[in-house]
């Protein structure tokens, strides 16, 4: 990030930013801490938006660039039956942070787009455990989750020159779940 933050990333040019970070509390909003909650906005919101302001002022001085950010469909619903309101905030927070700088940032040639995935195989969703299946994977119209590797082609999509066009848009990937 200090490389970033300086005039010359030693890097030459910074064509394509993808923030994929997530980190969620699993906790009832009356037990999370105000320790626990900043942890988690500094991780999902805050880095994305320093991390994206950095790359970008080397994207303007190059005329253009293209950032991907990785939100959730947690922006858009409830999780249930697990609580994760701090989580939520931080990828609604991702979503319209998104939004702003493709609106501000598109005139120095820069895009900003984000995905949204639904439940997923990682180390953070128990995607897995029957206690979820009722609610994360029987309400969704696939009736299954999704793996980390069903967003690679839609980042890259995303991050190519195909989608040029495209700019402050969330594009759902949760196999119809936000549908219902």
């Amino acid at each position: 990030m200090k490389a970033l933050l300086g005039s010359d990333t030693g890097f030459g040019r910074i064509d394509i930013l993808v923030n994929n970070v997530g980190y969620c509390l699993h906790k009832p909003s009356l037990e999370v801490t105000r320790e626990e909650y900043r942890e988690v906005l500094n991780i999902n919101l805050e880095a994305v938006f320093f991390l994206s302001r950095a790359a970008a002022q080397q994207m303007a001085k190059q005329g253009q660039g293209n950032i991907v950010n990785i939100g959730s469909i947690s922006a858009m619903v409830l999780n249930r039956p697990q609580w994760q309101a701090s989580y939520n905030a931080s990828k609604a927070g991702v979503h319209q942070v998104c939004k702003s700088f493709a609106a501000e940032w598109a005139p120095l040639g820069i895009r900003v787009n984000a995905i949204a995935p639904g439940y997923m195989k990682t180390d953070m969703a128990m995607v897995d455990d029957p206690r979820f299946n009722a609610r994360w994977i029987d309400d969704s119209a696939q009736q299954r989750y999704a793996y980390p590797e069903d967003l690679g082609t839609t980042t890259v999509y995303l991050a190519s020159e195909g989608s040029g066009v495209m700019n402050g848009s969330v594009t759902v990937i949760d196999g119809a779940y936000t549908l219902y």
